[in-house]
Parts: C-alpha cells; structure tokens; sequence
C-alpha cells in the first residue's frame, strides 16, 4: 500500500502500519468470527458448484438454527 508511506515512521512503512490496528490485539475473536464465516460460506459454495438446491437447503438449515446452537452444533448439521 504505497498511500501508507507518508508516515514518515521507519517502523511503519517497512511493512507494519498492520500494527496499528489495535483491534487484532484487544478483540482476537472478531477476527476468528470473520474467519469461520468465511469458511463457512466457502463450503456452501462448493456444494452449490455441485448441487444450487443442496446448498440452499443446507443454508437454511444453518439460518433456521441460528441463534439457538452453537457453532459446532450449525456446522454438524
């Protein structure tokens, strides 16, 4: 991100402007949330490349629960 080097900070502009985002440090599991999430609608959309009404009907299954499971009980679906 070239627009970062006008920092004028040697620390920062080789490469760690990424540290000042205290949110990476204080709320880790924000991220994991992001990350699972992530995962999870990757392996929706493998299933939908395969089958469109298989993956819809797993999403719903996932959207009807959610809330009332927990994370590993929606994935076990």
């Amino acid at each position: 991100m070239p627009y970062k080097s006008s920092y004028r900070n040697p620390y920062l502009e080789r490469g760690n402007f990424w540290h000042r985002q205290t949110h990476l440090f204080t709320l880790l599991f924000y991220y994991i949330d992001y990350a699972l999430a992530q995962i999870s609608a990757l392996q929706i959309r493998t299933i939908a490349q395969k089958n469109s009404n298989e993956a819809w009907s797993v999403y719903m299954k996932i959207a009807d629960e959610g809330g009332n499971l927990s994370f590993l009980d929606l994935v076990n679906l």
